[in-house]
Formats: structure tokens, C-alpha cells, sequence
């Protein structure tokens, strides 16, 4: 139930040019269906398109449902964050861009059934899909993955796994409010929130997730993720390290092998290289490498060899693909 009141949640929507999605994104929060109120925050960065103007339609259309913010000039993604956080009130927030979209009905009832159930649990997550440019679709967390353990932390910043999805999650605002810093991830320019934010909670309360696929996440050409620009590729590996970095020194008592971190971290870094094909940088990289597992055996043979290199792009195509495969078994042995 979307209604008048305060509300149990707020779904912050941060967008910037996102025209042709941005109506599915605020249409699928609408369809949540659940027995406490939820509000729809939206931080509308000055956009160049009619995403301001179709945002401006929904929010005349739902007045109690939906707080538009249309920020005078534009802001970027961390401060834009900032501003549409600074406007929450409810007791837990739940993220999703303006271009990406929700998929199950009761995705936040089934999350806050847990939070009010535990509170030793700051944030749920779930399962999702990833949607390509193409119209090809995949699966984002196989169900061949290791097992979700509660605590995250130590693996979240030895980089031994990623975060959630933020389209997935859901978690209470008193966290944020009290121990995140937005102002450190404002000065050092980063990229996104979500790695800090993850870590931050992470410290303080366990994760849990949920299988249920409830959200589509869209791969677009203009995401840092997908960037050919060697230049902002470096800038993204540049943010991870000094988050590694200050949550290192915010956090004294923590029990760190800094080897094994720094050769996660290059092992991400040339991983990232050889996705995109920069097969000079990831060499350079591989050099300072002291694992000697397979996986490290692999990166350091591709590094090195320009063939090895496609064949190692093409070795990880491969095997996501045989995932995927594998995926669509099981869902369908266990329909039927």
C-alpha cells in the first residue's frame, strides 16, 4: 500500500537522462503491493531529456504517494544521493535508478518481514536479472554461487565477493544516518555509493539474502562498468582502493592479511583489463602479483601473452555462459 502517512519505507530513485525508462522504474514501485506505507523519493538531477518533465508528471499524479526533488543544476550521483537520503524519514530505505525497474509485486514485503522480525539484520537483498542493450537477459547471482553467510564484511573488503545489487536491497535508515559518511565519498569524487555503503552496514549488522529474483538491472553503454575509456576505467579501480583504504583506518580492529588484499585488489584491476582488452595495463599489473593459485596462474599466463589474453575474455564468456545454461536447468527441473 502506497498511501498518505508516515511512511514504513523509503524507495529512493536517483536519475539523470533517463527518459526512455525512467516511467517503468516509478510504475513498478507503484505496484508494490504491501500492508504499510511506502513513499517514492526521487532526486532528478537536471536532466537534458524529459526525464525531469515525465517525473514531474507522476509526482502531480500521485501527490501523497511521490516527493519529487528537482535539483538547479546538476549535482552528480554522490551528492544527489546525499540530497534524496537527507529527505528520508521512514525506518528503512530501498534503492532503485531510474533505469532499472522492480519485478516482483512483494518484493518489499518480503524484506521487511525479515527486518521487523531481526534485528541483527541491516540489510536484505535479493536475486535479479541483468538486461543488455540487446534484449538478452541473464541471471545476476547464479544459484551455483557460494552460500550467502550473514556476516559479509571481511570478504566485502578483501574483495572476495561483490555487494548486492542496490536494485535489490533493502535496509534501515538509522544506519546510514549514524555511521555513514557521504562526505568522504563526495571529496574523493567517487564513481558510486554502493561499495561503501555496502561495507558500512556490513560492519555493523549481518546481510541477508533472498533467492527470489524481484528486479531487472539494465546494462547500459553510458554505466562505468561497461567504459572502454582506459582513463575512467583507471579512475574506478583509483575509488575501490581509497575506500579499501579508509575503512582500513576507520576500523582499527580489524584483522587484515594486507597481502592477500593487494593481491585481490590487482587481481580485480587485471581482470577488469582483460574484460575490456587493455592487455599492456593487465601485463603491468600481473608483475606485482605474489598468489599463486589458478585462478592468479591464469591472469599472470594472459598477461603476458596477447593470445592467452583473448583466450582468457573468451575462457570467462564461456563459462558464463555454461552458468546460464545450468540455471535454466535447474529452474526447470524444479518447476516441473
Amino acid at each position: 500500500m502506497i498511501s498518505s502517512g508516515r511512511p514504513l519505507v523509503d524507495v529512493i530513485m536517483v536519475t539523470y537522462n533517463h527518459e526512455k525508462y525512467i516511467s517503468q522504474a516509478i510504475e513498478s514501485v507503484l505496484c508494490q503491493k504491501c500492508n504499510f506505507n511506502i513513499r517514492l523519493i526521487i532526486g532528478e538531477d537536471s536532466s537534458t531529456d524529459r526525464t525531469g518533465d515525465i517525473c514531474e508528471y507522476y509526482a502531480k499524479l500521485y501527490p501523497e504517494k511521490i516527493l519529487l526533488l528537482r535539483n538547479p543544476i546538476n549535482f552528480g550521483l554522490i551528492k544527489n544521493y546525499k540530497e534524496v537520503f537527507n529527505h528520508c524519514s521512514a525506518k528503512y530505505v530501498a534503492i532503485l535508478e531510474g533505469d532499472d525497474y522492480w519485478t516482483d509485486e512483494y518484493k518489499l514485503t518480503k524484506q521487511i518481514n525479515i527486518l521487523e522480525q531481526d534485528e541483527s539484520i541491516g540489510l536484505v537483498f535479493t536475486n535479479y536479472s541483468v538486461l543488455y542493450e540487446d534484449g538478452s537477459m541473464k541471471l545476476g547471482i547464479s544459484p551455483l554461487q557460494k552460500t550467502w553467510e550473514s556476516k559479509i564484511f571481511n570478504d566485502l573488503l578483501m574483495l572476495k565477493r561483490s555487494g548486492p545489487a542496490p536494485l535489490t536491497s533493502c535496509f534501515r535508515l538509522d544506519l546510514v544516518k549514524e555511521f555513514f559518511d557521504f562526505n568522504f565519498c563526495i571529496q574523493q569524487n567517487c564513481h558510486t555509493l554502493d561499495f561503501s555503503l555496502w561495507l558500512e552496514l556490513s560492519y555493523h549488522k549481518q546481510f541477508m539474502y533472498i533467492p527470489d529474483n524481484t528486479a531487472t538491472y539494465r546494462i547500459i553503454r553510458t554505466a562505468i562498468t561497461q567504459t572502454l575509456d582506459i582513463n575512467k576505467i583507471n579512475k574506478y579501480n583509483e575509488d575501490n582502493k581509497k575506500v579499501i583504504e579508509y575503512y582500513i583506518n576507520r576500523y582499527s580492529d580489524l584483522k587484515i592479511n594486507k597481502k592477500e588484499l593487494i593481491d585481490n585488489y590487482k587481481y580485480q584491476i587485471i581482470k577488469n583489463y582483460l574484460s575490456k582488452g587493455f592487455y599492456l595495463e593487465a601485463k603491468k599489473e600481473s608483475r606485482d602479483l605474489n598468489n599463486k593459485k589458478l585462478k592468479t596462474f591464469l591472469i599472470l599466463l594472459a598477461s603476458n601473452n596477447k593470445v592467452f589474453c583473448l583466450a582468457y575474455i573468451y575462457l570467462i564468456k564461456f563459462l558464463s555462459n555454461i552458468k546460464q545454461i545450468f540455471y535454466k536447468m535447474y529452474i526447470f527441473f524444479i518447476r516441473k
